[in-house]
């Protein structure tokens, strides 16, 4: 595989694990949601000028697949502490 999709896939994955971990979390969404879009649109300017534009087909799947697991797994842990229905 090449390197700069390496740290592309590895760009997506820690940028899908924090937004995954902001779900629900939020105090602020308005001044929230600009700062997260602001900084993904970023990345993928980034991504897309320094591994070509190709990258962006590994850079969708790499954020998007953290961001379910982590979700999956606060649920997880929520149904595991009895907090099923407790806002998160």
């Amino acid at each position: 595989m090449d390197l700069p999709l390496l740290g592309t896939t590895g760009m997506g994955i820690v940028l899908g694990w924090l937004l995954g971990s902001l779900y629900g979390r939020v105090h602020d969404p308005p001044r929230t949601v600009l700062a997260v879009s602001v900084a993904a649109l970023l990345t993928i300017a980034d991504i897309s000028y320094l591994a070509g534009p190709s990258a962006i087909i590994v850079l969708i799947p790499a954020i998007v697949l953290p961001f379910i697991i982590h979700l999956l797994w606060r649920h997880h842990l929520y149904r595991r502490c009895g907090l099923a229905n407790a806002r998160h």
